[in-house]
């Protein structure tokens, strides 16, 4: 009984363990998608930089992240549907868009994304997504999947909202 015990603890403790580890390959792979979508967006003009390309990061980092968050399947479901749709098609592709912003007002209570009112140009949009990225970044190190998630889904929906003219 005692040699049981003890090879059931150490079972428990070994299967734990896996579970942390796969945790943080999670996080770095996660991260390693958010960079990949810093780079294109917010990195010096090269050749190589492409805004869809990073807008498609940002989203797969969203994806994986996504089922690690309180969420919901519905949301879960919604991130992946607007994924796919999003590489098959366009980043701006209206079924997507309607599905990210389903997901937005999912995990906000219900609030539709505003544009924030220190949004004027292209590049207080910028200077705000990089911060939001920036701290989303923070709480995902944090294993804070929801409020990470949240940042950088305010991003997305950022990037495919346009911005009207004030006049």
């Amino acid at each position: 009984m005692k040699n049981r015990m003890i090879v059931f603890v150490l079972l428990f403790v070994f299967m734990l363990s896996m579970s942390w580890t796969r945790m943080t390959v999670d996080i770095e792979k996660i991260d390693a998608k958010i960079d990949a979508a810093m780079s294109h967006f917010f990195g010096p003009a090269t050749p190589g930089a492409d805004s869809e390309k990073g807008f498609i990061y940002l989203i797969d980092a969203i994806e994986m992240a996504a089922p690690h968050t309180g969420f919901g399947e519905d949301f879960v479901g919604k991130i992946k549907e607007a994924n796919t749709l999003f590489k098959k098609t366009s980043i701006f592709n209206e079924d997507g868009v309607t599905l990210l912003h389903g997901g937005f007002i999912s995990i906000n209570s219900g609030k539709d994304f505003e544009m924030p009112k220190e949004i004027s140009s292209i590049e207080d949009a910028r200077d705000y997504a990089q911060k939001q990225v920036v701290s989303a970044k923070k709480y995902l190190k944090d294993s804070d999947f929801d409020e990470s998630v949240k940042l950088l889904m305010e991003v997305a929906v950022l990037i495919v909202t346009p911005m009207k003219r004030e006049y």
